[in-house]
């Protein structure tokens, strides 16, 4: 004990001496029901070193302002809050720095900084946003992130991007970190080069997707996800994956990827761990996850989408995942590109399985598993490890040749007409979700009302943008949906096609009314969300034997398809399947045309169908609004 006194003393003197060679923000005054121009003076003034001092009540205050040369430390038992009825703002954050360089934000003892996570998602008295972040740092150089913990903003709890003058922020470090209750996510990782996250926890996101402890999502090609490593740190309880890579965006022209990801845990997770890699040219580089837990997801703990032998090198080495809790296959692995899946490798991963086959394979596009290799082990409660037949595994997943050759026909809008005068309301409960473009036919002089309708997936406001282009390309009119239900009127100046292109986000759309010459564009896949009895109509020319039509569900959402002739009968069908579906079928008498039906009779949620040649790629939802050749 004599030992040990000494040193506490000399720890504490010099804590206390580093304390003090800081200037107290309190020298520009405190004010107990808004602090904000106290400490915004405080910060321009200049003054290097500031310490947030504890006065005994909160910091309230608006959005800080902050600057280049500045360390901001918070003293112990210092909470700094956002200002209640502040932020209105949908990109208003608690701290934020532009094109700064040499920042640290430090606690001392427990410090805490907290937005109005609550308020926030209420309509009544906010505009809805994901971007109200905490710490926003946007071109930034030399930051540090140290000993604080981060609460219940209205966007991520540390945001790090693009600037006005370099894309992404440079040598960056979060030490010590607890980011807890976030609205979108934890963090994000928009564009950064050198950053370390060491000794964290992202915990308890939950609001509005992606809803991840950590996500790396840059917004462009010429971002930066470039020597990024996560170290000892915890990602737990998030509505979302625990840690998410979605590099969509980076192409073969982008700098390479350089992730390691180390010494961590995910538990509790929607999932524990995603990387989506997809791209046409995708970017090269590497993504390591190494000596990791995962454990206790609600779907699948391991997620790789899209990755493609000549892009990215990814190796899971010594991790461990624990998948009893789980009602999804532990390693999910699923592509919508042609490439073939490679670059993958297994390094001694072990897996704690559940009743379900432990790795999964979904080709969406005909893609098969090519350069993918290593060692898996397979682990009972009991500890005991068997060897899993991960070459087995690979032979049973081989590119699917006939698959990657599927093709569409190109529509040429001024061909179209409608088959009759009549229409039906056909089905208005089919809700297509994501990007599709509908084809409306209409007369000149005769205006067309068209209503649709909405559904809400998730928390964020529908925010449904359409534009409308005439059979030329030539953009005619546009409109936003935001509410349970919009009618819009379609007024032509002549006889024409016109084409509506949809994004409904994370939401759904259904046309509630029916006309002649109504017709959803199948050339690509075509989304649509859950339901049942859903059927589709569509034209088989004289002269035309073969139909060809593809089914897509999302991973581990399964969904029943059935191909009916005119009688209605099904010739072919598959019952709530989780693989991508080829339904191809020849007509025994092609001599004459006829309306067939592609029906889907059940789905748990989202999939995507698209029609193939030699068909033209035209589906309505009632066989009298069909828009055919002429």
């Amino acid at each position: 004990m004599k030992k040990i006194l000494p040193v506490l003393l000399l720890f504490s003197l010099a804590a206390f001496a580093r304390a003090e060679t800081a200037t107290r923000v309190s020298q520009w005054g405190f004010n107990a029901e808004n602090a904000t121009k106290c400490l915004q003076d405080a910060i321009d003034s200049g003054t290097k070193k500031l310490l947030v001092d504890n006065t005994g009540s909160d910091w309230i205050v608006n959005q800080i302002e902050l600057r280049s040369d500045l360390e901001l430390i918070f003293a112990d038992g210092v909470v700094v809050r956002a200002l209640p009825g502040a932020f209105k703002n949908q990109g208003d954050c608690l701290f934020r720095a532009m094109d700064c360089r040499n920042i640290t934000l430090r606690g001392e003892g427990h410090a805490q900084l907290i937005m109005n996570k609550e308020d926030y998602r209420n309509p009544e008295l906010y505009k809805w946003s994901e971007w109200r972040h905490l710490l926003s740092f946007r071109g930034c150089e030399n930051v540090t992130v140290k000993n604080l913990t981060l609460k219940s903003s209205g966007g991520d709890g540390i945001y790090i991007s693009t600037g006005t003058q370099m894309p992404g922020c440079r040598n960056v470090v979060i030490d010590s970190v607890t980011s807890l209750d976030h609205y979108r996510q934890g963090i994000s990782v928009i564009s950064a080069e050198n950053l370390l996250v060491k000794n964290c926890k992202f915990n308890n996101t939950q609001g509005t997707p992606p809803a991840a402890g950590i996500d790396f999502e840059p917004n462009k090609a010429n971002e930066w996800v470039i020597n990024c490593v996560v170290e000892d740190s915890e990602f737990n309880n998030n509505a979302g994956a625990g840690i998410l890579l979605h590099l969509t965006p980076l192409t073969a022209a982008s700098k390479p990827v350089s992730v390691t990801i180390r010494n961590c845990v995910m538990a509790g997770n929607g999932n524990g761990f995603i990387l989506t890699a997809s791209h046409t040219t995708p970017v090269t580089g590497s993504v390591t996850l190494e000596n990791s837990r995962m454990s206790d997801s609600r779907s699948s703990d391991f997620v790789l989408n899209d990755q493609q032998g000549n892009g990215l090198s990814v190796t899971v080495r010594d991790c461990v995942i624990d998948n009893r809790k789980s009602g999804s296959n532990a390693v999910v692995i699923s592509s919508k590109q042609i490439s073939d899946v490679g670059g993958l490798t297994f390094d001694n991963l072990q897996v704690i399985p559940n009743n379900r086959p432990p790795f999964s394979f979904l080709g969406l596009s005909g893609a098969g598993l090519k350069d993918v290799q290593g060692t898996a082990f397979l682990q009972d409660t009991g500890g005991n490890k068997t060897p899993y037949n991960l070459a087995g595994f690979i032979a049973a997943n081989k590119p699917n040749e006939e698959l990657k050759r599927f093709a569409v026909e190109k529509i040429n809008l001024k061909a179209l007409k409608p088959i009759g005068p009549d229409s039906k309301n056909g089905l208005p409960n089919a809700r297509f979700r994501g990007r599709f473009k509908l084809l409306q036919y209409a007369e000149a002089g005769k205006p067309l009302e068209m209503k649709f309708k909405t559904g809400q997936v998730g928390s964020s406001s529908r925010n449904i943008d359409v534009q409308i282009k005439d059979s030329n390309g030539t953009p005619f009119d546009k409109f936003k949906i935001t509410g349970d239900e919009y009618t819009y009127t379609l007024k032509p100046n002549v006889n024409d096609v016109f084409t509506f292109e949809i994004d409904t986000g994370a939401h759904t759309l259904s046309l509630n009314s029916g006309a002649p010459g109504q017709a959803i564009l199948a050339d690509a896949r075509t989304g649509m969300f859950g339901g049942a009895k859903h059927k589709f109509y569509f034209m088989v020319p004289a002269g035309v034997k073969d139909i060809s039509i593809e089914v897509a569900p999302e991973v581990n959402e399964p969904v029943s398809s059935a191909l009916l002739d005119p009688s209605g009968k099904a010739v072919l069908s598959y019952e709530r399947s989780a693989d991508i579906r080829h339904l191809k079928y020849s007509r025994p008498d092609a001599s004459k045309a006829e309306i067939w039906c592609l029906s889907f009779p059940w789905a748990r949620e989202d999939f995507r169908f698209r029609v193939g040649s030699p068909l033209l790629p035209l589906v309505s939802t009632a066989p009298e609004n069909l828009l055919v050749a002429k």
